[in-house]
């Protein structure tokens, strides 16, 4: 099956560039809104703004069906009925939302994690969750259907319009509530877009869904749902229910400072994962009729290219990062600058898995594999972040779902890899190739930066990057193995 290489890497080229502008719009809001309000207050108002996102893990294993089935489907029809299985089942999901957080509000729950105020920001909640997670069903039918840049010209659009709105809100001095009402609001009419997107230039219609159909679809991705949904469950624990640890042992006010940190730590993770994201829709197929030989060999190119870009974005994380926080936060978050950079360095050996990762996935059968290493890492994870916050407080907490991962990967590379006859002395040598001369390079600037230039300016760190950029592209160009020659993988 042959792959669009161009479409390929548009698509993940657009995927990026949305990112891109997502992390820079977080940055810019949480450097208003930090600056306007108290510590403890917005510490509030992010708990609730990500509480949604938080259980975002039950729509996950029916997110990635739609990824994974809709590309192979050859008949529309089938694609229009597993979009409305998914939509009706997301309108439950979201009713079901609104009516456990509505009950946790009215029996005083919230009180107990110090926060006296939840139902003005809960009203919001249980108004819109519905609706957002039913029209959430047609974005993620977007990438499905390999229509990432569309859905991501909407995403920005929105993202300028929200920026405004804040900026706006905050200078007319509306309460937090309020903005969380705003930013609700703008999701579900991005949402809704999607949707008007989705009906126009994919034929979708209501009228068109067979409903004896529903219970075929069901049964053909009930599997691979509920283990990717299992996986997700098991990921959403460190990446989205840390927060509600964090402000049981530690505190609404601490929840700031680590939600600042996080930002950056997830930004590489999140990166990687944007890369590798258009991996599944347009591999599913590929990966269903190729042999392990093939299969490693488009792992190995992914990995190559995977570790490159990941090296390279940890360097920069690391020089740029004390600049960034001054910027951003006053002081708030310079005093966490070295567990900021452990987490980098064990974060960019730990996302050499990214790509192999999506791969995986393309192939039905490691669903249920990798969801048992999600089951496993989520089981550890507590117990790591007791011990380490016991010792460590808020440091112990922001290395916490790192270290789990860590103590998990060796096991991960084991049982994977010997299922499609991967070497693992291969797949080291794929990340370190291009790694150890870009670890060498950032590591000689980060010291001058550090340690003889106690005032370096943006200028000259920014003519750091481009320089170590071009060098190491040249450095690779006469290789076997050249970066630039990975690119051309998709035959």
């Amino acid at each position: 099956m042959k792959i669009s290489k161009k479409y390929f890497l548009i698509d993940t080229f657009s995927n990026v560039v949305y990112f891109g502008s997502k992390f820079i719009f977080n940055l810019i809001v949480y450097s208003l809104l930090i600056n306007a309000f108290e510590i403890e207050e917005y510490g509030v108002y992010i708990f609730f703004a990500t509480l949604l996102g938080q259980f975002e893990f039950i729509q996950s294993g029916f997110a990635s069906s739609l990824q994974r089935f809709v590309p192979v489907y050859n008949d529309n029809k089938q694609i229009i009925n597993l979009v409305g299985l998914v939509s009706i089942v997301y309108l439950f999901f979201g009713i079901a939302f609104s009516i456990i957080i509505g009950a946790l509000s009215n029996l005083n729950i919230f009180n107990l994690f110090g926060i006296n105020n939840s139902w003005e920001y809960v009203k919001y909640l249980i108004y819109f969750a519905p609706l957002i997670w039913f029209f959430k069903t047609f974005s993620i039918a977007l990438k499905g259907l390999k229509d990432f840049r569309m859905e991501n010209l909407i995403n920005m659009i929105f993202l300028f319009v929200e920026l405004i709105i804040i900026s706006m809100m905050i200078e007319y001095n509306y309460v937090l509530s309020e903005i969380l009402f705003s930013v609700l609001l703008i999701l579900l009419l991005k949402h809704f877009v999607h949707f008007a997107s989705f009906y126009s230039r994919h034929g979708f219609r209501f009228n068109l869904i067979n409903l004896n159909d529903l219970k075929n679809q069901f049964q053909i991705v009930k599997s691979f749902s509920f283990w990717n949904f299992i996986s997700a469950f098991s990921g959403t624990i460190m990446n989205q229910f840390d927060k509600v640890l964090v402000t049981v042992f530690i505190g609404p006010a601490a929840l700031t400072i680590y939600y600042g940190i996080n930002q950056f730590l997830k930004f590489y993770t999140s990166v990687l994962g944007v890369l590798n994201s258009s991996v599944i829709p347009y591999f599913s197929e590929k990966v269903s009729f190729s042999n392990k030989k093939d299969f490693n060999k488009i792992a190995l190119k992914g990995t190559m290219l995977t570790s490159y870009v990941g090296f390279i974005l940890a360097g920069m994380l690391l020089l740029f990062s004390k600049a960034i926080f001054s910027l951003i936060s006053k002081e708030y978050l310079l005093e966490y600058l070295t567990v900021f950079n452990i987490g980098i360095i064990l974060h960019s050996l730990i996302g050499s898995r990214s790509f192999i990762n999506k791969l995986y996935l393309c192939e039905l059968n490691f669903a249920r594999r990798l969801s048992l290493f999600g089951i496993t890492t989520t089981f550890i994870y507590p117990v790591i972040f007791w011990l380490l916050t016991s010792y460590f407080n808020i440091q112990g907490a922001i290395l916490s779902p790192i270290v789990s991962h860590l103590i998990i990967f060796p096991f991960w590379i084991y049982f994977n890899f010997r299922i499609t006859a991967l070497r693992v002395s291969e797949y080291f040598l794929k990340i370190f190739q291009n790694g150890f001369p870009i670890i060498s390079t950032f590591g000689l600037l980060y010291s001058i930066n550090n340690f003889i230039l106690n005032k370096l300016t943006i200028l000259i760190m920014v003519i750091e990057i481009l320089f170590s950029i071009i060098l190491f592209t040249l450095i690779d160009f006469h290789k076997k193995t050249s970066i630039i020659k990975t690119l051309k993988f998709l035959k």
